[in-house]
């Protein structure tokens, strides 16, 4: 009898949301405005160029270039940024915000989502939450380079014990 009560709650669970309305692309441009997303969006962008200067320098480290050939590497390295500015374009990385939001949430939870950003603990998780976005991923790094660590040794401690015993 247990299992039927949660086989049939499930299934009033799936069948509700299953015919729910979906997300509208105006009530998603509405969250959009409220969450100030163009920063975010323009965020992305910077963020892709980053990491695309990143990897050029890194390319370019330690090689002797002579002038044309300097001059053919800037050519396509301008190129190349060209197609990550037009990959990461604002308009691009909306469209896809937009069709993701729209397979994710119903028009109710947009709508009820909008409502929050409206108020002031909605207002203060905007402008906060990127800080803990941020902090969580400087403490996850740290957390992961110390797991590393620590089972980089393990390993160590454990090549040299069985070649000890060999």
């Amino acid at each position: 009898m247990k299992h039927f009560k949660t086989f049939i709650a499930t299934t009033l669970f799936v069948c509700g949301t299953a015919f729910a309305e979906p997300a509208t692309e105006n009530s998603v441009r509405e969250l959009f405005e409220v969450t100030d997303f163009s920063k975010s969006a323009a965020r992305v962008l910077a963020a892709a160029e980053a990491e695309f200067n990143q990897l050029m320098e890194a390319a370019e480290k330690g090689r002797a270039l002579s002038p044309d050939d300097r001059n053919k590497w800037e050519v396509l390295k301008n190129r190349a940024r060209e197609i990550v500015r037009d990959a990461f374009a604002v308009e691009k990385i909306e469209a896809m915000h937009i069709r993701l939001n729209q397979e994710i949430f119903t028009e109710e939870e947009i709508v009820a989502m909008i409502e929050f950003y409206k108020t002031p603990a909605g207002q203060a998780y905007l402008k906060k939450g990127i800080i803990l976005s941020v902090r969580m991923a400087i403490e996850t790094k740290k957390m992961m380079d110390d797991t590393t660590s620590r089972a980089l040794k393990m390993m160590e401690q454990a090549v040299a014990a069985s070649r000890g015993k060999g």
